[in-house]
């Protein structure tokens, strides 16, 4: 055989194969699999339509509200509580200005702020102990705010103490402190307040338990709007506070004084330190003066400095 020949043959053979591979080449797709790849690019898009749809209409708020966290403050404006008066109009227990101590949770996990350091930084000015920090912190209600009342009732010192800290993750807002300006002999008779799991703050014994609700009013709160680099661009009132009623009561403040001095007196003299004492008008029941000895500061239970005498009190065997 030829060269050319073979040259021939080899072509045909060639020719031959690239047919036949055209001719599988070229086969059509059966209805069967163009149904089953039409049907599976159907459901992925359908898929991903109802992930954005989740995101955008079912966590929407959740993504809004996270953004906005990033622009917003919220200042809580306290409500004043209401003043307790003798029949004669006396002041019995009032307010004067304090300040309270808030941690930004938000912003502290925003910039990845190291909290224990924090705690741990904050405790001792607050006459706190870290555990006692972190119990605040797991018990607030983050779904409500991101801000964590660590104390109230906070004097001068403290406050300057925390801003020494120079700390943005923790906060000094204006506040105040209950005040009771006629001493021991109204103790018992006003009771005391203290501060509750939230920051709020609640009679803990006498006229200050017992009408809490009508004196404790409702507080406010404020926006603030800001750039990224903390820049106040607005302010929004968003809820103003509601301060409490004021309350007038039957006693008369001087016959209280004159008579707690004469049964600690007379108690002395006995020498005993117990006695229970109470005035009343026969005519129509009102009582006119309440005394219990021995009494106590109630002003101590108010001050966030005096942990020490706090506990002293509250542990007496004659608790208030």
């Amino acid at each position: 055989m030829s060269p050319r020949d073979e040259f021939g043959l080899e072509h045909s053979i060639i020719e031959s194969g690239i047919k036949r591979d055209l001719g599988v080449l070229e086969l059509p797709l059966s209805k069967n699999a163009f149904r089953l790849i039409l049907t599976g690019g159907f459901f992925f898009i359908l898929l991903v339509f109802i992930r954005v749809s989740y995101l955008n209409y079912l966590n929407g708020v959740f993504y809004v509200a996270r953004a906005e966290s990033n622009v917003m403050k919220s200042l809580t404006l306290p409500a004043v509580r209401g003043i307790i008066y003798d029949r004669y109009g006396k002041v019995m227990a009032q307010n004067e200005s304090a300040y309270r101590v808030v941690l930004n949770a938000g912003m502290v996990r925003r910039e990845n702020m190291d909290l224990e350091e924090i705690i741990y930084a904050v405790s001792p000015i607050l006459e706190m102990t870290p555990d006692e920090i972190w119990e605040l912190i797991k018990k607030s209600d983050f779904e409500k705010t991101a801000l964590v009342t660590l104390g109230r009732n906070v004097g001068e010192v403290q406050v300057d103490a925390i801003r020494k800290l120079e700390n943005k993750a923790l906060e000094i807002q204006d506040d105040y402190r209950r005040q009771y300006p006629l001493g021991p002999a109204f103790s018992h008779l006003l009771g005391y307040t203290g501060v509750l799991q939230y920051g709020d703050l609640q009679g803990k014994a006498g006229l200050e338990k017992f009408y809490d609700s009508r004196m404790a009013g409702k507080d406010g709160e404020r926006i603030m709007y800001r750039t990224a680099k903390g820049e106040v661009l607005d302010e929004k009132l968003l809820e103003a506070p509601v301060d409490g009623n004021n309350l007038y009561t039957t006693i008369d403040a001087d016959l209280q004084e004159y008579f707690y001095g004469r049964l600690t007196g007379a108690l002395r003299s006995l020498g005993r330190n117990i006695g229970v004492g109470i005035a009343m008008n026969p005519q129509t029941g009102e009582v006119l003066a309440l005394i219990n000895e021995p009494s106590y500061d109630n002003n101590i239970l108010t001050y966030l400095s005096k942990k020490k005498e706090r506990s002293d009190i509250l542990s007496a065997q004659f608790q208030p």
